[in-house]
């Protein structure tokens, strides 16, 4: 299920989403915004993944020092 997100955009992004739609890279503005945002959440997840490996890894080589 979708749901509808109202935001205020700097004209210079909007130019730059609409030169993306116009090149036909995407359909529609709606398209473009969930694609970035998608990419968003998933670099923020990978990060987060990143984090917590390293995290384990650093616990796991400081507990054989014990």
């Amino acid at each position: 299920m979708a749901k509808r997100l109202s935001l205020y955009v700097e004209d210079a992004l909007i130019e730059a989403i609409d030169s993306l739609v116009k090149d036909g890279r995407f359909n529609s503005r709606n398209e473009a915004i969930e694609a970035a945002l998608k990419g968003f959440v998933r670099n923020e997840l990978a990060d987060r993944v990143k984090r917590l490996f390293d995290e384990a890894i650093e616990y796991i080589a400081s507990s054989r020092h014990l």
